[in-house]
């Protein structure tokens, strides 16, 4: 029988040996180094064991300050890194220069022959869509080259193809999209 004083946590806690919380936890950690153990036992070194601990007591900690804000980067650094992340692709990626081209001659499309605002919804969703399919395929063919260390292997070649694929996919869908709100204004008597 458990006392009154007892919440079900603690009775879960104490059944499955699980710490709450930083104090728990570094109590465990130090009786699992006072704990002998016979060297043909003993699993974790030491040192292994303090590891462990201090990766667990991380969890419990909060964040840490720099200048005030909770990360060592700020938003607008996050932001400058995916504006060079987006240069570095338009600079290295032939296809994304040609997304990048075609994207911007729809936009002026668009303006030329006066969409309407619903016109505009599917245009702009599937702009998005492609350029970050090309950004995507872009970043698991690099994946793809650093894990294979630049030699041939049959598998890389078939997630770099099946990646590509994928980025077809979506740029036919652009195009059927675009042909879709183009054509009224464009050939209005077919």
């Amino acid at each position: 029988m458990t006392s009154p004083s007892e919440t079900p946590s603690n009775q879960t806690n104490a059944q499955t040996n699980a710490p709450v919380n930083a104090q728990d936890a570094a109590a465990l950690a130090e009786n699992l180094l006072q704990t002998p153990q016979p060297e043909a036992e003993r699993r974790f070194s030491r040192e292994d064991l303090r590891t462990l601990a201090r990766r667990y007591l991380r969890l419990f900690q909060r964040p840490q300050r720099v200048d005030g804000r909770f990360s060592a980067r700020n938003f607008w650094q996050s932001v400058g890194f995916a504006f060079e992340g987006l240069l570095f692709a338009f600079r290295t990626q032939r296809n994304f220069r040609i997304d990048v081209f075609l994207s911007v001659s729809v936009i002026a499309l668009g303006f030329v022959v006066r969409l309407d605002v619903w016109e505009w919804i599917p245009l702009v969703m599937m702009i998005g869509f492609v350029l970050f399919a090309e950004t995507a395929n872009t970043t698991v063919e690099w994946l793809v080259d650093l894990l294979t260390g630049g030699r041939y292997d049959i598998r890389a070649k078939r997630i770099k193809d099946v990646a590509a694929g994928a980025c077809l996919i979506v740029a036919l869908c652009g195009f059927a999209v675009g042909l879709l709100v183009f054509w009224p204004h464009l050939f209005p008597k077919w």
